[in-house]
């Protein structure tokens, strides 16, 4: 009896495809936009963090839309999911890191997030102010109904804008009340008072400064001449 060639039982090898890997992320570290080294150099409030770091995949696997998120003490800041993150007074001398989560457009999609080293912003520096005086912008001698303005130049050692700087006048060494605007018109009160201008400085970051006054003295005229006043001063 002829038995057929080839005939019998041989198990067949198949080659399982291959196993995507999940993306990662290298080199994850924290850039100052505003130009400061964050690696021992200073930060304050108001610069801008941004988040840098090296994507990878060994499948080739392009980049999708990774995440991010801002840790302040190791607790996420709320709405801080950017890649750059702003950096406000609540962030003095605290911790303040960076973390992605790669992911990835195809194949195994998400990564293990990584964080990067911390930064701790330095205290924030108060505005100043200088040159406060009086001026009367109706111009002359002071008289009922003339219009003071009071002037200042603004300072700020971390370079931050203004924000709302408070005002106030006094009389007499007492705040007139409602006269809390950078300008303030004479009444018949103030003939023969001490009227002085002050300003607190305030950053755009809520930092206040040390208040500066300037000192106006408005002396009672006579009886057929304008009232006249003394030069202002700074206290």
């Amino acid at each position: 009896m002829l038995t057929a060639c080839g005939s019998g039982s041989r198990d067949s090898q198949v080659t399982p495809p291959p196993v995507n890997q999940a993306p990662t992320v290298s080199a994850v570290r924290i850039v100052d936009a505003n130009g400061v080294d964050t690696n021992g150099g200073e930060t304050g409030v108001g610069d801008v963090l941004s988040g840098d770091y090296r994507y990878a995949d060994a499948d080739g696997d392009a980049e999708g839309a990774s995440t991010f998120r801002w840790l302040r003490d190791g607790a996420p800041i709320a709405g801080a999911t950017n890649q750059a993150y702003t950096l406000t007074t609540a962030d003095i001398e605290c911790s303040i890191a960076f973390e992605v989560t790669p992911v990835a457009q195809t194949g195994v999609r998400q990564g293990p997030a990584v964080q990067s080293l911390p930064v701790t912003p330095l205290f924030n520096r108060a505005p100043t102010v200088s040159a406060v005086r009086i001026v009367d912008m109706n111009g002359g001698e002071a008289d009922v109904g003339d219009m003071l303005s009071g002037e200042y130049r603004y300072a700020d050692a971390d370079g931050d804008a203004e924000g709302a700087s408070t005002f106030r006048w006094l009389r007499n060494g007492a705040p007139i009340a409602g006269a809390t605007n950078q300008v303030y018109t004479l009444t018949t009160a103030d003939m023969g008072q001490s009227i002085a201008f002050e300003v607190t400085p305030v950053d755009v970051f809520g930092a206040l400064g040390d208040a500066v006054r300037a000192v106006f003295e408005v002396l009672p005229a006579p009886a057929a001449a304008g009232s006249r006043h003394t030069p202002s001063s700074v206290c």
